[in-house]
C-alpha cells in the first residue's frame, strides 16, 4: 500500500487560506482505517463535511471494511463531531478514560503470575501468531470475532516506520497455558513508542493475572 494511502489528509482552509484543521484517513492494518479530525478552529466546520467525505471515499476506494474514529471530549469542535457522525454511519461502540504516566514511574513484572516470550523465541510462524490471537479475540470487547487474524497482524510483521516482526509480539504464559499477548512497537528514530495490541484468552479471569 502506497504512502498516500497509507495516511492521506484533507486540509480545512478558509477564505483567506489560512489552515482551520485537517481531516485525515489513515490505514491501520488489513481492511481496516482510521479517520481522524484535528480542528484549530470553528470556522472549520464549513468545510468539514466535505473533506469528511473525501476522506471515507478514500477508504471506501480501498475496501475498507471497517473506518474507526476516536472522538475526544473536549476538544474544539467535539460535540459538532459527534453530532455528525451518526449522519455518515458511524455508531458509539464505547468509551474509555486515558492515563498518562512516565515509563520510568512504570512497575516492572516482578511477581507477575505470567511468564512471556517472543514470538521469535517460541519459534512462531504467522499463522501460529494468528491462532494465538484468534482465540484472544473471543475475550476482547474492541475486536471483531470474525475478523481474519491472520491479514489483523500483517502490520506488526512489517511497518515502514516502526519496528516490527517476531520479535515485537509477546506472547504470555500463565502455568505453562498460552493466557495473552502483546504486540509492542517503537519508533527508532523519535523514541516513541505503543502497545499497538494487547488481550487476554477469556478463560483466564484477570484477577488471577495480576
Amino acid at each position: 500500500m502506497s504512502d498516500e494511502v497509507k495516511f492521506k489528509k484533507f486540509p480545512l482552509v478558509g477564505l483567506n487560506g489560512k489552515e482551520l484543521g485537517v481531516v485525515s484517513i489513515e490505514h491501520l492494518w488489513a481492511d481496516v482505517f482510521a479517520l481522524k479530525i484535528k480542528m484549530l478552529s470553528l470556522d472549520g466546520l464549513s468545510d468539514l463535511e466535505k473533506s469528511f467525505q473525501e476522506a471515507l471515499d478514500v477508504a471506501q476506494m480501498h475496501n475498507a471494511r471497517i473506518v474507526m474514529f476516536r472522538l475526544i471530549k473536549g476538544e474544539i469542535a467535539s460535540e459538532e463531531i459527534g453530532r455528525l457522525l451518526p449522519s455518515f454511519g458511524f455508531k458509539k461502540k464505547n468509551e474509555r478514560i486515558e492515563f498518562k504516566k512516565s515509563v520510568s514511574d512504570l512497575p516492572n513484572d516482578e511477581g507477575s503470575p505470567l511468564g512471556w516470550k517472543t514470538a521469535k523465541e517460541l519459534n512462531l510462524n504467522p499463522e501460529g501468531i494468528a491462532k494465538i490471537l484468534k482465540q484472544v479475540f473471543m475475550g476482547d470487547p474492541d475486536t471483531d470475532p470474525t475478523e481474519d487474524p491472520f491479514q489483523f497482524i500483517q502490520d506488526f510483521l512489517a511497518d515502514p516506520i516502526l519496528t516490527s516482526g517476531l520479535e515485537c509480539i509477546h506472547v504470555g504464559f500463565f502455568h505453562g497455558e498460552i493466557a495473552a499477548l502483546t504486540v509492542v512497537q517503537r519508533n527508532p528514530k523519535t523514541g516513541w513508542s505503543r502497545i499497538s495490541y494487547m488481550g487476554v484468552v477469556p478463560q483466564f479471569p484477570q484477577a488471577e493475572l495480576r
